[in-house]
């Protein structure tokens, strides 16, 4: 009888061990993965003009730190009769998505118009796709 018991023990231990395992199996995958979708942002580079959105937005940064940004260019409808420019001494980056492409929000902190016809309260949030 006593064998029994340490028996039913022993398998009871070992599938605890391997539930154990498995979890953080996943949870180290899941992990991997957060990490991997931070580098959807990674396109917005600081020094250099980026065409985003199909070419419907020209972005310039001057500086980068992680999220943040600062010394920002934004010229939405390059070449076109309805091409506006606007800039921002900071801004930030989040990310809103990567299922069809690159997908994130920039935020400009209060930014201003080059046209003083349009002016602009408050902060301007645009959704930039790589």
């Amino acid at each position: 009888m006593a064998q029994l018991f340490s028996l039913g023990c022993y398998t009871f231990m070992k599938n605890t061990l391997i539930i154990i395992l498995s979890g953080l199996l996943l949870c180290g995958c899941s992990q991997k993965q957060a990490s991997s979708t931070s580098s959807v942002k990674d396109f917005v580079q600081a020094g250099r003009d980026i065409t985003c959105s199909g070419g419907s937005f020209i972005l310039h940064v001057a500086k980068r730190d992680g999220d943040s940004l600062s010394g920002i260019r934004c010229v939405s409808n390059p070449g076109q009769a309805g091409e506006a420019v606007f800039t921002a001494d900071t801004g930030a980056l989040s990310l809103i998505g990567a299922k069809d492409g690159k997908l994130v929000m920039l935020t400009l902190h209060s930014p201003k118009s080059q046209d003083p016809n349009k002016p602009i309260s408050g902060d301007m949030m645009i959704a930039l796709k790589e």
